[in-house]
C-alpha cells in the first residue's frame, strides 16, 4: 500500500504559517493471492512466484477501510501535530488503475464500449462506497490514480475523464438520495502520468479543470468546482506509456562520483565535463593492460608452442578485451538509454558469459573486473543522462523541442515544464495553475534533498 502525505492550505497569521490541514492520501485496488478472495477479482498475473490480481467492488472496498491502518492511526497523528485539530487531519483513499477492470472482456475480444461500460458500472459502485465512508466520517475524500487517463481514446485501457466524473456524480445521488439532490459529491483527487514526453495528460487536466470550473450544460449540479491535479512519473517515461514491459528512461541527472573511492565527492551528470566521468579511462586502460596477456603472445611469436591452459587463457583475455571494447562504445553510441535495461543485459549476458570462459578467476583479475564494472556503471548513468538531454534538445523524442540550459538539471527543468503549466482559457482565471500537485518517487536521501530544493526554487510547497 504506499501513502502519501502532503500540507495544504496553510493559513498566515502575521509571520506564522500555520497548517490548516494534512492530507494522507492512499491507493486501493491491487491484491496479491495472500488476500482474501472476492467476487470480481480480475487476474492481471499468474506466474509460479504469485498471482495478482485487481479488485474494486463495494466488499473488497469495505474491507479495506475497516482494516485501514490509516484510517485507524489518523487520530493518533494529532500527538505529532499538536497546532493541528484532529479533524485537519483527512485521509484520501485512490482508486489505482480502475481500468484494468476490462482486462477480462477485452482479452475475450469484447467491444470497446461494452468493457467501459463495466468499468464505468464499477466504478461508480466502488464511489458510492467511498462516498459512505466519507459520509460516515472514515475518510476526508476520494478520487483516481490511473494510467488510463494518459492514454488516448484508442487504446483498450483508455479512461474517459468524464466517465469518472459522471460515476462520482451518480454514486453521491445514490448515497444521499434525491432528498438532497444537490449534494456535493465528495472526489477531490486525479492522479495520472504526465512528463516532458507524456504530454496528454496536461490535455486532459486542463479540461477536467475547465469543464468544472465553467457553466457546463453537461455538468451535473453535484459535481466539485474544483478537483486537485497530481502529476506522476514526472520525471519517469515509458516508451508505450506504461502499458507494457519495456523499460522507462529517467528525465535525470544524476549525483556521481568522481572516482571508486566510496568517500570522493559527488558530482552532477550535467556539471561534468567530457564524454564520460574523468576516473572512467585511467580505470578503462588498467582493464584492458591487464588482460592483454602479453607474455603469451611474446610466447606465440617466438615459436612456442602454448599449453592447453595457455591457450585457453589466451582465448579468454581475448573474449574479455572484446567484451570490454564493446561496453566502452556502447557508452558514445547513444543507444543506451536506460540504466534497468543495461542491468538486465549486465546479469544475463556479460556476466554468464564470463562465468562460461573462466572456470575460475584469481583474485586480482576478480577486483580488477569488479572495479572496472562500477566505475562503467558510473559511466553508463553518466551516459544515458547525456543521451537523454540531447534527444530532449534536438525533438527527437515526442517531436518537441526542449530548451534546456546546460546549467540546469534534467529533473529541475522536467519539475519547472510542469509547475508552469496554466489553464489557457481566457474565459477562465488565466493564472490558475493546470497541476496542483507533482509526485517524485525518491529512493536516496538525496533524492529527497535535491527534489526539496528544486521546489524551494520555485517558491512551491
Amino acid at each position: 500500500m504506499d501513502a502519501f502525505m502532503y500540507l495544504n492550505d496553510r493559513k498566515k497569521h502575521g509571520e506564522s504559517n500555520d497548517i490548516e490541514t494534512i492530507t494522507i492520501t492512499s491507493r486501493l485496488g491491487y491484491k496479491t493471492m495472500d488476500d482474501t478472495p472476492f467476487a470480481n477479482d480480475v487476474l492481471l498475473e499468474n506466474s509460479t512466484a504469485t498471482k495478482v490480481f485487481h479488485n474494486i467492488s463495494k466488499q473488497y472496498i469495505s474491507s479495506v477501510m475497516r482494516d485501514s491502518a490509516l484510517i485507524k492511526g489518523s487520530l493518533k497523528m494529532a500527538d505529532s501535530f499538536p497546532s493541528v485539530p484532529s479533524s485537519a487531519l483527512k485521509v484520501c483513499y485512490l482508486i489505482q488503475n480502475p481500468e484494468v477492470q476490462s482486462i477480462a472482456l477485452t482479452k475475450k475480444g469484447a467491444p470497446i464500449d461494452e468493457a467501459r461500460a463495466l468499468v464505468k458500472e464499477r466504478l461508480t459502485e466502488a464511489f458510492a462506497e467511498l462516498e459512505t465512508n466519507v459520509a460516515e466520517k472514515h475518510i476526508g475524500s476520494y478520487g483516481i490514480c490511473a494510467n488510463g487517463l494518459s492514454l488516448p481514446s484508442s487504446h483498450p485501457l483508455h479512461l474517459n475523464w468524464k466517465d469518472v466524473l459522471y460515476a462520482a456524480s451518480e454514486a453521491a445521488r445514490k448515497v444521499y438520495g434525491h432528498d438532497y439532490p444537490d449534494a456535493k459529491a465528495n472526489i477531490s483527487t486525479l492522479q495520472l502520468p504526465i512528463n516532458l514526453l507524456e504530454t496528454y495528460g496536461l490535455i486532459v487536466a486542463s479540461r477536467v479543470k475547465q469543464f468544472l470550473a465553467s457553466p457546463s450544460e453537461e455538468k451535473t449540479s453535484n459535481l466539485p468546482k474544483k478537483i486537485n491535479i497530481h502529476a506522476t512519473r514526472p520525471l519517469t517515461c515509458y516508451p508505450n506509456r506504461g502499458t507494457g514491459e519495456e523499460f522507462p528512461f529517467k528525465l535525470v541527472d544524476q549525483l556521481l562520483p568522481t572516482s571508486n573511492n566510496p568517500d570522493a565527492p559527488k558530482q552532477w551528470t550535467h556539471e561534468m565535463e567530457g564524454s564520460t566521468p574523468s576516473f572512467y579511462h585511467g580505470i578503462l586502460n588498467e582493464t584492458m593492460g591487464y588482460f592483454d596477456a602479453t607474455h603469451l603472445l611474446e610466447a606465440v611469436e617466438e615459436g612456442r608452442k602454448l599449453t592447453t591452459v595457455e591457450r585457453e587463457t589466451l582465448d579468454g583475455c581475448k573474449l574479455l578485451q572484446s567484451m570490454i571494447h564493446d561496453l566502452d562504445a556502447n557508452l558514445s553510441s547513444g543507444n543506451i538509454r536506460s540504466f534497468e535495461r543495461y542491468e538486465e543485459e549486465l546479469y544475463h549476458s556479460v556476466v554468464p558469459l564470463i562465468k562460461d570462459t573462466f572456470e575460475e578467476l584469481d583474485e586480482q583479475s576478480s577486483i580488477l573486473l569488479e572495479k572496472f564494472f562500477k566505475a562503467h556503471g558510473v559511466a553508463v548513468r553518466h551516459s544515458i543522462a547525456r543521451t537523454t538531454r540531447n534527444l530532449l534538445k534536438d525533438g527527437k523524442e515526442g517531436g518537441v523541442k526542449y530548451d534546456i540550459g546546460n546549467n540546469q538539471s534534467l529533473q529541475e527543468f522536467a519539475l519547472q515544464f510542469l509547475l508552469q503549466q496554466r489553464i489557457k482559457d481566457g474565459e477562465l482565471n488565466h493564472d490558475q495553475r493546470v497541476i496542483d500537485k507533482i509526485i517524485v518517487g525518491c529512493t536516496q536521501p538525496e533524492h529527497v534533498i535535491n527534489m526539496i530544493q528544486i521546489a524551494d526554487r520555485f517558491d512551491q510547497v
